[in-house]
């Protein structure tokens, strides 16, 4: 499947990007789940990638039980999520093409570790902007 252009998608990314050919995108700009249980949504759990589950392991509460806590334990698996997710879009990516991917203070530097594993030969750079919540 060739990615439609100047469009925005919504979906599993690794579904998405697996259906589309390698180097095929000029930019990619993804929001993945941080894992955080941001206000018990489904949404913001991850799963593909770590070989696990989606749902988190703070175990079988409704949706906003959950809301505002934050897993130690599951860093590594965030890890490999975000390796996988990163080993995609570089896939589709043209050369010289650019990535950014948003994510959340308390998890942004195990994006920046799964990216530097996934692709410290074409990292041209990193930014970081860091703002507290109001």
């Amino acid at each position: 499947m060739t990615p439609p252009r100047n469009t925005i998608l919504q979906g599993d990314c690794l579904a998405v990007l697996a259906s589309w050919p390698g180097a095929c995108v000029d930019a990619v700009v993804t929001d993945p789940p941080y894992g955080l249980h941001f206000m018990g949504e489904q949404w913001d759990t991850f799963g593909a990638g770590t070989g696990k589950r989606a749902l988190d392991t703070l175990g079988a509460r409704p949706g906003s039980m959950n809301a505002g806590s934050y897993d130690s334990r599951r860093n590594a698996d965030y890890g490999r999520f975000i390796q996988a997710v990163a080993r995609e879009c570089l896939r589709v990516l043209k050369p010289g093409a650019h990535l950014l991917m948003f994510g959340a203070p308390r998890r942004h530097h195990w994006q920046g570790v799964a990216l530097e594993h996934v692709a410290a030969e074409r990292a041209g750079g990193q930014i970081d902007l860091l703002e507290d919540a109001p």
